[in-house]
């Protein structure tokens, strides 16, 4: 999480790589729903409509959060 508004990920992107964490570590997988409150109780993190990369189409992303891959 770095609050800055141009670090943005699609919400879809984060889910899937959370949710790989929490089998990893046998944790149990929260719902997306769950995940987008929990995340976004953060006041630097917001879920929003975005256009992540150039040239696409604004899909739902959290603004304020960079993929490691980033």
């Amino acid at each position: 999480m770095t609050g800055e508004p141009d670090d943005v990920v699609r919400k879809e992107q984060l889910y899937q790589a959370f949710k790989s964490y929490c089998r990893e570590e046998r944790i149990s997988i929260p719902t997306k729903q769950e995940f987008t409150e929990t995340l976004t109780e953060d006041p630097q993190i917001e879920a929003s409509r975005r256009t992540p990369e150039p040239g696409a189409d604004q899909v739902p992303c959290y603004v304020g959060v960079r993929s490691r891959a980033s």
